[in-house]
């Protein structure tokens, strides 16, 4: 619901254009020679399609509020991270990879679940098991906690090869995250090992896509040999074969 709200402050109302479906020669002749005419597509014989752009554009989207959301997001992110994990923890704090709403981090401590406890009103520990001893539905669907992933599970290993392609081993099986592989290809011929060896080998792997595709309002199958797995990251500064620097 939150994201909802704020993905209508950010609208680009300047993006949006006006389309015709047309079947009568004299008016796709009209609509072609207006000054708003940007391009057509034939369909059929006697149908086409004809987008102009808007004559009359209504700015009436509060951009500022979707800019400022986004800062204080920001900015809540941020202080978690060197306020309270970087300030509790030092160079035992590893951050792993982030994401918009999320921080994942590899932590050296004695009791991880304890260090929790002098912290509670930092995080919602709602969905932990009822048995769990940090379970409390304080802060339950309260905004700018955090949750625990994983829900109390612990993760045994972490793959992360770049942006949005890492794997998380835990005691329920593996979460898998492969920007631009599908996910049939992931589930049934991906595993956590194919993630250990691209990254510590340097290989890289390729798998057959299929999908269906739409062009014209005609449905296709496209079968693609892709790469599924790359060892390679041009986002960030690579110090070795594991740890990495923002540019």
């Amino acid at each position: 619901m939150n994201n909802s709200v704020y993905g209508k402050t950010m609208e680009n109302v300047r993006n949006r254009v006006d389309i015709q479906i047309v079947n009568n020669v004299r008016k796709a002749q009209r609509l072609v020679a207006a000054p708003s005419f940007k391009e057509f597509r034939i369909f059929d014989d006697d149908l086409v399609g004809i987008q102009r752009v808007k004559n009359v554009i209504t700015l009436n989207r509060p951009i500022y509020v979707g800019f400022a959301i986004l800062e204080l997001s920001k900015l809540h992110m941020y202080e978690f991270h060197y306020d309270h994990m970087k300030r509790n923890y030092g160079s035992r704090a590893q951050l792993l990879f982030t994401d918009t709403d999320s921080l994942t981090y590899s932590v050296q401590t004695e009791d991880i679940y304890k260090d929790m406890s002098l912290h509670l009103d930092l995080y919602d520990t709602s969905e932990y098991p009822k048995e769990h001893p940090l379970y409390s539905e304080k802060n339950k669907k309260r905004i700018g906690c955090f949750k625990d992933e994983l829900n109390g599970a612990p993760v045994y290993e972490f793959v992360g090869l770049k942006a949005k392609m890492y794997s998380l081993l835990t005691p329920c099986g593996e979460k898998k995250t492969a920007k631009g592989v599908s996910r049939t290809v992931l589930r049934k011929h991906i595993r956590h090992l194919n993630y250990k060896d691209c990254l510590f080998n340097e290989t890289r792997s390729r798998d057959m896509q299929r999908r269906i595709a739409s062009e014209s309002h005609r449905l296709f199958t496209v079968e693609t040999n892709k790469v599924s797995l790359s060892p390679y990251d041009d986002k960030r500064y690579l110090i070795d074969s594991v740890n990495s620097y923002a540019y």
